[in-house]
């Protein structure tokens, strides 16, 4: 099934054109937060139990659960209490799911890593001088529609490696101060 049948794409707003409205006090969403959200991995239910009251009416402003797409990395990621309230600007899009049977961790999985979804891709942007995805290619993008509980598993489960994998790096980090800290003793 095409994204645009799954999902309502919004680009977000013109910095240009920040500056000129209310949104001119408010951070910008970057991809530094869009890699932020994918690694600390929302869980499902909690994207449930966030329901579209308490999501925020604004177009560019971004709340816990949204499905965000970045045009320069081309990743999607879920995101979290931390990026809520700031603003989306045009190098990035909201997808509000339009579809109720697709999971929305699935959706990240399909778009960030599917082999299929990669082809398609690298076939809808040939003939570009530089390849770039835009709006209107990644409305065409076609998404399997797998049951929901097989969905689950397979979006839980990316989810839970992007997690671990996040940890793990952080854990190198910490032990590399901690070596550092070492070999700046012996060296005194």
């Amino acid at each position: 099934m095409k994204l645009e049948q799954l999902a309502e794409i919004s680009v977000g707003v013109n910095v240009t054109r920040i500056k000129q409205t209310a949104y001119e006090s408010r951070l910008l969403y970057s991809n530094d937060d869009l890699l932020n959200d994918l690694s600390m991995g929302i869980r499902t239910k909690e994207i449930e139990q966030i329901s579209a009251d308490t999501r925020n009416t604004e177009k560019f402003i971004i709340s816990e659960g949204d499905i965000l797409y970045s045009f320069v990395s081309s990743k999607v990621a879920i995101a979290s209490k931390d990026s809520e309230g700031k603003v989306l600007n045009q190098n990035f899009a909201k997808l509000d799911l339009k579809f109720k049977e697709i999971n929305p961790r699935y959706l990240c999985y399909s778009l960030n890593e599917s082999k299929c979804v990669e082809k398609q891709m690298g076939v809808l942007m040939q003939g570009s001088v530089a390849p770039k995805m835009t709006p209107a290619i990644l409305r065409q993008v076609e998404i399997e529609i797998l049951p929901k509980k097989q969905q689950q598993r397979i979006g839980d489960y990316y989810f839970y490696v992007l997690r671990k994998k996040s940890l793990v790096l952080q854990e190198l980090e910490l032990q590399q101060k901690v070596y550092y800290e070492i070999l700046e003793r012996m060296n005194k």
